[in-house]
């Protein structure tokens, strides 16, 4: 039998929706304004004097995170339909760790998206972009403290939301993280044109960067 990895499942699931004239993923499109605490859009300023060019720009890395946003909503979906599935049919916790790792997705990765698909579905429609663009931190905590959620649909900011999480001094539970789902070689590119980067923070950003550069040389030089 032939194997069905993910990226077919998610063809037909989007295949699915479309003959039922629905998706989960909503239309409303997140905005500039939306995405100010997460994408300094303005340092693409630096990159060209060209007006028509930087706003060409702009609106590409908006489509970009858009694409990107949705995405893992579309992911989640996925991994909480085969979870659910699995476990309604009794199957053990081993036949969906073993179609994760068919699918190249570790168990925490996938538990992650799936939290965040939660949220995202238990969100009302005004809400959901804001589940978009939260750290993968404050998913968790409203995973787990469902009470959010109700404060989320009753209209509150996305600001007023993460002070509110931050003053309760919520602590995640340790999902026996490990690292299979760290990889070194996402971060090489962090240093190149590392000077350059420099000079765009602010100085309080410089001195936070340099601590924990600091911490990262001791580590290294052990």
């Amino acid at each position: 039998m032939k194997k069905t990895n993910i990226t077919n499942r998610l063809k037909e699931q989007l295949q699915e929706k479309g003959k039922k004239e629905e998706t989960i993923v909503v239309d409303k499109a997140i905005t500039e304004d939306e995405l100010k605490d997460v994408l300094d859009l303005e340092v693409i300023n630096s990159i060209s004097e060209d007006k028509d060019l930087v706003k060409f720009l702009k609106e590409n890395t908006l489509k970009l995170f858009n694409i990107q946003a949705k995405s893992v909503i579309l992911i989640g979906e996925v991994l909480t339909d085969v979870f659910e599935r699995l476990s309604k049919q009794g199957s053990s916790e081993g036949v969906y760790e073993k179609w994760l790792k068919l699918n190249n997705f570790n168990k925490q990765t996938a538990l992650r998206y799936r939290k965040r698909y939660f949220v995202f579905n238990e969100a009302k429609e005004e809400s959901k972009n804001i589940v978009l663009t939260l750290s993968q931190n404050i998913i968790d905590k409203i995973y787990e403290n469902k009470e959010f959620i109700e404060l989320l649909n009753n209209g509150i900011s996305k600001r007023e939301l993460i002070n509110n999480i931050n003053a309760k001094n919520i602590e995640v539970k340790e999902e026996n993280w490990n690292l299979i789902d760290f990889s070194f070689k996402d971060y090489i590119n962090l240093f190149s044109d590392f000077d350059k980067k420099i000079e765009t923070l602010k100085e309080k950003e410089k001195l936070e960067l340099q601590k924990y550069l600091e911490k990262i040389n001791k580590i290294l030089n052990k």
